[in-house]
């Protein structure tokens, strides 16, 4: 039986050297790699994260006047590796008052969103309705506020493609826009709260490497 040679290309090297195996020289490589993922990663989420907050109408400008400071200085608090409660209470701003001025500028949004239709696109169709939702700030509670309208999610999504608003869908189905807005604000509200007390993520992973060294 003839013993078949297998000869090892540029790309196989590459592809050996990605998961570190068999060749030394490609560590390095390797690791700068998986480094770089990570930092992607990090900046995926926190990128997800401040997204989430500008769908609710929540600009850098809007937080950063929430916060007692100017968009400067809210910059160089999160740089520093600060929560946004660490920020307000720099400038005498209690995490109370933050959240209630954020969930405030929320709320606007909010009220704004139970009122608007379906957006028609170019083509004449209408986008995702919980895509449209997520959009806007409102894709955690969609499933929440279609049962609080007793209805399935495909059928809130069926309804707001007819062209009805959240607001006309809730009176046709005998809740309240009260009780509409309280099941959107609860997630909204804890949305917020999660974000005010998070540290930027790279300096979140520095302080637990400090703490981890520190222990042992």
């Amino acid at each position: 039986m003839l013993r078949r040679t297998k000869i090892i290309t540029g790309s196989s090297l590459a592809a050996v050297a990605a998961v570190g195996v068999g060749v030394p020289a490609y560590a390095s490589s390797a690791s700068t790699t998986q480094s770089g993922t990570a930092q992607s990663t990090r900046h995926h989420h926190h990128k997800g994260h401040r997204d989430r907050l500008h769908e609710l109408g929540l600009t850098r400008a809007a937080i950063a006047k929430d916060a007692g400071t100017d968009v400067a200085g809210l910059k160089a608090g999160r740089k520093a590796g600060e929560s946004l409660v660490q920020i307000a209470a720099r400038h005498h701003v209690s995490r109370a008052t933050l959240l209630s001025r954020l969930d405030a500028t929320a709320d606007a949004r909010v009220t704004k969103l139970i009122n608007t239709k379906l957006p028609v696109r170019k083509t004449g169709k209408h986008p995702a309705a919980h895509a449209w939702a997520k959009r806007h700030g409102l894709g955690g509670a969609y499933k929440n506020v279609a049962a609080t309208l007793k209805l399935s999610p495909q059928t809130l999504s069926a309804d707001l493609k007819k062209g009805e608003t959240l607001q006309q869908i809730a009176t046709a189905q005998h809740v309240s826009t009260a009780t509409l807005t309280a099941v959107i604000d609860k997630d909204v509200n804890a949305a917020i709260a999660k974000a005010a007390d998070r540290v930027p993520h790279s300096h979140a992973g520095k302080r637990t490497t400090s703490s981890s060294s520190a222990t042992s």
